[in-house]
C-alpha cells in the first residue's frame, strides 16, 4: 500500500486485491429471459439486481445494502423483499467453474495509486476489490460499489479505461454527495440545465449522477489527456482532418457508430453538413466547460480535490 501527501498529512492508498463474487457470477450466467425475470422481481431496477447479487451468500452485507436502498432508491418500498425475491432466482444459476473465471484488468494497483494520488480523497475505501470480468456481458460495461471499508470494481480485462472510470466513481461520488449539502436548489437546477443533451436524457432531473459522471469524464477526457473541452470550431476541424477510411471505422465502432446511426449520418460529408446538429447533441457540454475550470483551479494544489470542488464550483457554474 502506497501513500500520498495532502498538505502535511500522509494518506494511504487502498490495498488492491482480486476476488470472485459468487452472486455476480450467478447473475451473469442467467439467460436473458431469466435476467429480465430477476430485474422485474426487484422492481424493474437493473442496479437493484446487481445489489441483490452482491448480497447472495453474504447475509452480513444485507443491512448496509438495505440502508443504501433507502437512501438512493426510495422508489423501492421493500428493500428486504429484494433479497427474498432475488435469492431463489439466483439459485437457479451457478458460479463459473474455476477454470473459466476470466481475467481482471492488468496492473490495477498502479492505476488505483495514480487516481488516489491525483484526487487525494478524504473518504477512500481501505481496500479495492477487483472482480474478474466474466461477470460482464460487454467489454464496455462496468460497475462499482462501496460496501463497508471495501470498494468493489467490475470492469472487463480488455478495457482498462473503464476500470479507471469505475474506480473514480468510488472517489468522486462521496465528494458530490457531500457537496449536495451545501449546494442550493437553484445551483442543482443549473447543473442539470448545463449538462449535455444526452446527459439530460439519461439522468432527467437527478443532478447527483449527472455531476458525478461529468466530473469523471472531464478528468479522463480533458485533464488526463491534457486537452481543453471541445469547441464547435475544433470539432469541425477534427471532422475535416479524418480520412474516409477512419470515418468508416468510426461508423462501425460501438460508441461513435451508435451515435452516428442514431441521427442517420452515414458519410463524412453528411457529418460535415450536419456538424452543428451532431455537436449540439453529443459534444456541446456547458457543464464540462465549467467543471474544467474547477480542475484548472486545482492544478498544483496541496489540498484534496474535494476542497477545490467546494471552493470553486459556485464560481464555475455562475452561482
Amino acid at each position: 500500500m502506497n501513500g500520498f501527501e495532502k498538505g502535511v498529512e500522509q494518506i494511504k492508498t487502498p490495498e488492491v486485491i482480486t476476488e470472485r463474487q459468487e452472486g455476480l457470477e450467478r447473475l451473469s450466467r442467467l439467460s436473458p429471459a431469466e435476467r429480465e425475470e430477476i430485474i422485474a422481481a426487484v422492481g424493474g431496477d437493473e442496479e437493484a439486481a446487481f445489489w441483490s447479487a452482491l448480497a447472495f451468500g453474504h447475509s452480513e452485507r444485507e443491512q448496509e445494502l438495505i440502508e443504501q436502498f433507502k437512501k438512493y432508491k426510495p422508489h423501492i418500498a421493500d428493500p428486504e423483499g429484494v433479497f427474498r425475491a432475488a435469492g431463489p432466482l439466483l439459485e437457479k444459476s451457478s458460479a463459473y467453474p474455476s477454470e473459466e473465471v476470466g481475467d481482471a484488468v492488468q496492473n490495477p494497483e498502479a492505476r488505483v495509486d495514480k487516481l488516489f494520488a491525483y484526487f487525494k480523497p478524504n473518504r477512500a475505501p481501505e481496500r479495492i476489490v477487483v472482480v474478474p470480468s466474466d461477470c460482464l456481458t460487454s467489454a464496455t460495461s462496468g460497475r462499482s460499489w462501496r460496501l463497508g471499508k471495501n470498494g468493489y470494481v467490475i470492469s472487463h480485462s480488455t478495457n482498462p479505461d473503464n476500470f479507471d472510470h469505475e474506480t473514480t466513481h468510488l472517489i468522486i461520488n462521496p465528494m458530490v454527495e457531500e457537496l449536495g449539502d451545501i449546494l442550493s436548489d437553484e445551483a442543482k437546477k443549473k447543473i442539470l440545465a448545463m449538462g449535455a443533451e444526452k446527459l439530460q436524457e439519461k439522468y432527467g432531473d437527478d443532478w447527483y449522477p449527472m455531476l458525478c459522471e461529468e466530473l469523471i469524464n472531464t478528468y479522463k477526457e480533458c485533464v488526463e489527456e491534457n486537452e481543453t473541452p471541445e469547441t464547435f470550431e475544433g470539432f469541425q476541424r477534427k471532422i475535416q482532418s479524418i480520412s474516409d477510411e477512419d470515418f468508416n471505422k468510426a461508423l462501425q465502432s460501438e460508441d461513435a457508430g451508435k451515435k452516428l446511426r442514431e441521427v442517420g449520418i452515414k458519410t463524412k460529408s453528411e457529418l460535415l453538413e450536419r456538424a452543428r446538429e451532431y455537436y449540439d447533441r453529443y459534444v456541446k457540454n456547458q457543464l464540462r466547460d465549467s467543471l474544467y475550470k474547477v480542475y484548472e483551479a486545482y492544478r498544483g494544489s496541496n489540498d484534496g480535490f474535494e476542497e477545490a470542488l467546494k471552493r470553486n464550483i459556485g464560481d464555475a457554474i455562475g452561482q
